[in-house]
């Protein structure tokens, strides 16, 4: 190889991660963005069945 062919692989990789490097940096963010929604419903979830739980646990007081 002369030095052309290793200077272009060489512009060649480093444009490949770069390019790599950009799409980890979007899957993180697209990672952290569905772990911060589920964790949202998961959430939302519980509290429901919290209200539910109670609601449930009146009427049972006032079947009584």
């Amino acid at each position: 190889m002369n030095d052309i062919d290793i200077n272009a692989l060489i512009s060649i990789l480093q444009k490949k991660v770069t390019d790599l490097t950009l799409t980890n940096i979007v899957l993180e963010a697209k990672i952290n963005d569905l772990t911060k929604r589920l964790n949202s419903s998961i959430e939302n979830s519980k509290q429901e069945n919290a209200v539910d739980g109670n609601e449930n646990s009146a009427k049972e007081v006032n079947d009584t």
